[in-house]
């Protein structure tokens, strides 16, 4: 074991050659530190969760071709490795140097806690997909145990061997030394004394401050996870694997969902989601029509080096919209006529309609002057057309005979004003009356509003 001193206290590190007997004392040391949860059902039905939220992290060296002795092309991307490991179980850091002693650690835990189906210990991570990008490959995770936002960016992780971890960061929505800040109670990230610019490999012996630092982003975080999740009435094994799963769980009991006895608002409010259920036709059009905000450079003035600018911020922009504005769907949807002109759908939007409909737009071509076009390449169909000879960084410009779009009634002002076209059909279609958000949204949005 290394003590080392920090501020007037003693961090504790055992490293590899110490670390299988340390494990299995913890686990004989908690093993009654477990809560049993249900999943619903009898038996096997029931997962065991150790109590303490464990840490883990990795630091990494990123060398680019020419730094020791990088054999690679000029031109090479860079590469990074890892030259230390740490893990914080029941607040006793253990750090080793080599991948192969990593794994050894984690098939240590996995023995002698005995996790594995029916039992976990759960790891958090801050910033798990960076970490996943060194251990895909050489965890054993299970076939249904990763939940990802994409391809590089997983949430939680389970192992086969009954390890869980799941991405702090994700939950947090906080930098790792925001979130030590402003909820560890003992230990807090020091990055102000690590040196960033010291080139480090496996072999390389660590000064002090580089064990204190790793050590403190291990031990900070299961310091402020406990307190972050104890703040919400949490478990660190509670279903809310990011930031704003905890406002969705909120809205859930605030609307009633599970409840036993429901007040008269949260059934009426479960009567108007009866009332506006989709079919499969309109979900389809839905994920076809949507798309993020209008995010794209104006290419009149890309490239250009610009002077005297200023910019403008709208305050609690979300909160605004979703209690101020009668513009959402709140009754059944009833199909629109196929073939209809698109004075239709002006017609309903002007009578307090919102609509939701499949346009076919013949020879579309961008108006003179328009320089951020609004058609995404990606969000439309073609309809008739070998090919595009102008478009704009996936933007649609011209050159086709016929395209087909997904819209909203709100979309169609935007397309008049940028594009001309011979013709717009609409082929299927949807309408719907708009109002404001019900009443026991529209509360619950004012009340987090007050609480930030």
């Amino acid at each position: 074991m290394e003590r080392i001193n920090y501020k007037d206290e003693y961090i504790n590190i055992f490293w590899y050659d110490e670390a299988e007997k340390l494990i299995m004392q913890l686990s004989d040391l908690f093993a009654g530190d477990i809560t049993t949860v249900s999943r619903g059902g009898r038996g096997r039905n029931k997962i065991m969760y150790y109590n303490y939220p464990c840490s883990f992290d990795i630091e990494t060296t990123t060398i680019k071709p020419g730094e020791l002795d990088y054999p690679y092309a000029k031109d090479a991307p860079p590469l990074a490795f890892p030259y230390l490991f740490q893990f914080n179980i029941y607040g006793y850091v253990i750090m080793c140097r080599q991948y192969s002693e990593a794994l050894n650690i984690f098939e240590w835990l996995a023995k002698y806690f005995r996790t594995g189906a029916n039992r976990r210990l759960i790891f958090f991570d801050h910033n798990l997909g960076y970490e996943y990008g060194f251990f895909r490959s050489l965890w054993n995770i299970e076939p249904d145990g990763c939940f990802a936002l994409d391809e590089h960016h997983p949430v939680t992780i389970l192992t086969e061997e009954g390890l869980l971890f799941r991405d702090s960061y994700k939950m947090s929505n906080m930098s790792l030394e925001t979130l030590t800040k402003d909820w560890a109670k003992h230990w807090k990230k020091d990055k102000e004394i690590m040196d960033y610019s010291q080139l480090r490999t496996p072999y390389t012996e660590l000064d002090e401050n580089t064990l204190i630092y790793s050590a403190l982003d291990v031990l900070s975080l299961s310091d402020a996870i406990e307190n972050f999740l104890a703040a919400r009435n949490e478990k660190i094994w509670t279903k809310c694997p990011t930031s704003t799963a905890f406002i969705r769980q909120r809205l859930k009991k605030n609307i009633g969902v599970g409840a036993k006895h429901r007040t008269k608002e949260q059934a009426d409010y479960f009567k108007l989601l009866e009332q506006q259920k989709i079919t499969p036709d309109i979900y389809r059009m839905l994920i076809r029509e949507g798309r993020g905000g209008n995010t794209h450079s104006n290419r009149a003035i890309t490239g250009l080096l610009l002077r005297s600018l200023y910019h403008g911020d709208i305050v609690s922009s979300y909160p605004t919209q979703m209690v101020c504005y009668p513009e959402y769907p709140i009754g059944e949807w009833a199909p629109m006529d196929i073939g209809s002109e698109p004075e239709t759908v002006e017609l309903f939007e002007a009578n307090g309609y919102c609509c939701l409909f499949d346009i076919a737009l013949i020879n579309p071509r961008l108006k003179k002057g328009v320089n951020v076009p609004y058609i995404s390449i990606s969000k439309m169909t073609i309809i008739h057309g070998s090919g595009m000879n102008a478009t704009d960084n996936g933007r649609y410009i011209s050159g086709l005979q016929a395209i087909r779009l997904t819209l909203f009634g709100i979309e169609w002002d935007i397309i008049k004003s940028q594009y001309d076209f011979d013709d717009a059909i609409i082929l299927s279609g949807y309408f719907c009356k708009k109002g404001y958000l019900p009443d026991i949204i529209r509360r619950f949005v004012l009340d987090l509003y007050a609480q930030k």
